[in-house]
């Protein structure tokens, strides 16, 4: 976890020598490493490649949600899991089911007060009703059951309420904001992209008239080594780090074999 830290650390120092008013990339104070180191991804820093990226805990927990996203379509297809085992032990070898295809995530200064509006990493997906757009040349990235990337943050330092835990809105509480309030409210999120989408996450000031609860919708205590897997699709967003020391969440992501072929 140290080495991670340390890694995490070089880079802000780097970047304060830039950006002395902390300017930020997301918003003031905040800052995704991938749009602050040369190759947009952080795969070169030993640490990430070792820690992170060969990471066997994550990697046996990774496998297990894309196999139960397997079997959910094999029972939905009506395929019988005994037959689907055979199939796949007569084809050989089965390909990896995701790949990592990322590895950054983010840091904010200790003195941030500003919540971040609430997005998904996948802005184009739209995982309950599908597109009002249409299907036709749609990439796989609407069916709920199977993420098409997921992202890992890893703790590298305690989180806790006063150091800019993420938040997280779970899809049922999604799905219920969509039916309830998705015609009012999407045209003023800044996400909505045509009249009927309205599977969008609402403007911050939406979100604390309606659903203020959601501002406490926060993921900790977490401890270092700690990791949280996370669909891109759901909704999350920054939270006010008020304990005058940066918090880092280094990350990687991984992609579906569907969504990368």
């Amino acid at each position: 976890v140290q080495e991670v830290l340390h890694a995490c650390q070089s880079v802000r120092e780097a970047v304060r020598r830039i950006d002395q008013e902390c300017i930020g990339n997301r918003s003031r104070g905040r800052y995704s490493f991938g749009s602050v180191v040369g190759p947009g991804q952080c795969f070169h820093f030993e640490a990430f490649a070792k820690h992170l990226v060969n990471n066997a805990t994550v990697l046996d927990v990774l496998d297990a949600i894309y196999a139960e996203g397997d079997r959910r379509r094999a029972d939905h297809a009506g395929v019988d899991e005994g037959e689907n085992a055979v199939t796949k032990e007569l084809d050989g070898p089965q390909p990896s089911p995701y790949f990592i295809v990322g590895a950054g995530g983010d840091y904010c200064e200790g003195w941030v007060r500003e919540f971040q509006q609430l997005h998904s990493d996948y802005g184009r997906a739209r995982p309950f009703s599908g597109p009002p757009w249409g299907m036709e040349g749609e990439p796989p990235v609407h069916d709920k059951g199977y993420p098409p990337q997921i992202s890992v943050n890893f703790a590298v330092q305690g989180l806790h309420r006063w150091n800019g835990a993420t938040r997280i809105i779970p899809w049922p509480e999604m799905e219920s904001f969509v039916k309830e309030h998705g015609e009012a409210v999407a045209y003023r999120s800044g996400h909505s992209t045509m009249k009927g989408d309205i599977e969008v996450p609402p403007s911050l000031s939406d979100e604390f008239a309606l659903k203020r609860h959601w501002l406490a919708s926060r993921v900790f205590p977490l401890e270092p080594g700690d990791a949280v897997l996370r669909d891109v699709r759901v909704w999350h967003g920054g939270c006010p780090n008020l304990s005058c020391e940066p918090r880092y969440l280094p990350s990687i992501e991984v992609a579906s074999m569907e969504l990368v072929a």
